[in-house]
């Protein structure tokens, strides 16, 4: 998979601790998404190159909306669209991958506050090679 920019950031909700997911390629565009959802309050955040370029304010405890089910409706096909035309292919569903990457109550690997945890073995995992 090839995105037709390196420097495209997303940021969403994390289950089940409720922290953000940061996927990036640098540490600038990192830093304007984070400022940028603390602003809005939580949600989904995609900067490219240096600006916040499409986002999904999710005001209430950074999980829900306090606008109509139709604009959310609408800022969600929006924000995933904008991502599947940077190459995301379209069978992938970006910001549900992230808010479930962190949940450690599924199998297998996890993210989460701790680093990786094998939910299976019920130990963490190194992130040093052996």
């Amino acid at each position: 998979m090839r995105l037709e920019t390196q420097r495209l950031v997303l940021y969403t909700v994390s289950h089940d601790s409720h922290n953000i997911i940061v996927i990036g390629t640098n540490d600038c565009d990192m830093a304007i998404a984070a400022n940028r959802l603390k602003e809005i309050g939580g949600g989904n955040v995609i900067v490219k190159d240096g600006k916040a370029v499409k986002e999904m304010p999710l005001p209430l405890g950074g999980l829900m909306s306090d606008k109509k089910v139709s604009d959310v409706a609408k800022m969600c096909e929006d924000t995933r669209g904008y991502v599947h035309a940077l190459g995301v292919p379209e069978n992938i569903a970006p910001f549900m991958n992230m808010a479930f990457v962190s949940l450690p109550v599924i199998p297998h690997i996890k993210l989460t506050t701790k680093g990786l945890f094998d939910v299976d073995a019920f130990c963490p995992v190194s992130l040093a090679a052996e």
